[in-house]
């Protein structure tokens, strides 16, 4: 292993073992996330880390984390009526299928560390393959 296969391997252990900790400590508090697809850009690239902070309320064009059926999803307050909640991917050119609930929102997204994601991933991609 070179230095900067080292420095990398490192790099990508603190990174990791920070956002797994801060996710686990502030589980109640904090939904710490990665975003996985590019249905938010250019707002928030694919490969953003995102911290969302659950709220007693949300309005319309507020960024949210939200759970579904298949899966948590990133996406924004598009409208807001008595009986349903929906979003939409700032990227995307239509609506959400699901009609949200309170409940079924984790939090709103209050920061964003751009890219941050790729960092662990490419770092074990140099050391997986050091000529690259």
């Amino acid at each position: 292993m070179t230095c900067n296969s080292s420095v990398l391997s490192t790099l990508t252990k603190v990174v990791t073992a920070l956002c797994l900790g801060l996710g686990a400590v502030m589980a109640p508090l904090l939904h710490v996330r990665f975003v996985m697809s590019s249905s938010m850009e250019p707002a928030l690239p694919l490969g953003s880390l995102i911290v969302a902070v659950r709220q007693e309320a949300y309005v319309a064009g507020q960024v949210i984390v939200f759970k579904t059926e298949k899966g948590e999803v990133v996406h924004r307050i598009h409208h807001i009526s008595q009986t349903c909640i929906e979003t939409k991917g700032d990227a995307n050119t239509s609506g959400d299928s699901d009609c949200l609930q309170n409940g079924d929102i984790l939090g709103l997204v209050v920061s964003t560390v751009p890219y941050l994601g790729f960092i662990p991933g490419y770092a074990q991609q140099i050391l997986a393959h050091p000529s690259l």
